[in-house]
């Protein structure tokens, strides 16, 4: 039994739909979760607690 074309873009889109729920599931969860790892540098620290703010100036001094 062959499948017809229409039965393959179902079953693609429905795998393709758990994959992007479950990454955005436990990339939400890791993302809340509280990591004891500590940035070895305050510049890296800001960085990383910059994103999604406007640019720092005082980060961007140098460049």
């Amino acid at each position: 039994m062959s499948f017809s074309m229409d039965w393959v873009i179902i079953i693609v889109s429905i795998i393709s739909l758990l994959v992007i729920g479950c990454l955005a599931y436990f990339g939400f969860i890791l993302h809340r979760r509280r990591f004891p790892y500590q940035f070895p540098h305050e510049f890296l620290r800001d960085l990383a607690h910059a994103y999604g703010r406007p640019p720092d100036p005082n980060l961007i001094q140098g460049i």
